[in-house]
């Protein structure tokens, strides 16, 4: 089952882990590395509008300009490259 929409950052960002496999697992560096690139993708996912750098190229100036303070915007973003989909599975606890 799913759920319409997404209605918050968190609806998304509270089932996001990540996870480090194998013998690198075992890499304080990795495991360094792979911290900051958590806390980066947090940071953008609770970001607003469309990244400045789409402007005109993927998005156009109107689209930019109209979803310049949209809270859900990044978490959307990665919704649809990772899924083709707005959808959340509805999870049974």
């Amino acid at each position: 089952m799913y759920n319409c929409k997404i209605q918050s950052v968190t609806d998304v960002l509270d089932h996001i882990h990540f996870h480090i496999f194998g013998d690198a697992a075992e890499s304080e560096t990795l495991q360094l590395l792979a911290g900051i690139f958590e806390i980066h993708v947090r940071k953008y996912l609770q970001g607003v509008g469309h990244p400045e750098v789409l402007c005109g190229n993927i998005v156009s100036h109107d689209k930019y300009a109209q979803e310049l303070n949209n809270p859900l915007k990044c978490v959307q973003a990665l919704m649809v490259a990772s899924s083709n989909s707005l959808l959340l599975l509805i999870t049974e606890d």
